[in-house]
């Protein structure tokens, strides 16, 4: 499941967690599958980061040689 699809699935939760129709041993349910999914996600995100900053390092140290 991608990035995307997972924040989807993390929005419908929270949207049926915010709706007043939603029973007790639902919301307690949609809750697990929040939390669990924005735990998956903020893992993500930091791998991301760690790439990204890898990236950045690399292409600095690239123009820094065809500076010198």
């Amino acid at each position: 499941m991608t990035f995307s699809e997972r924040l989807s699935q993390l929005q419908s939760a929270v949207e049926a967690l915010e709706s007043e129709e939603i029973d007790l041993d639902s919301a307690v349910k949609k809750y697990g599958e929040a939390v669990k999914m924005g735990a998956s996600l903020i893992k993500d995100i930091r791998t991301i980061d760690k790439k990204i900053t890898i990236l950045k390092k690399e292409a600095d140290q690239l123009i820094e040689m065809d500076l010198s």
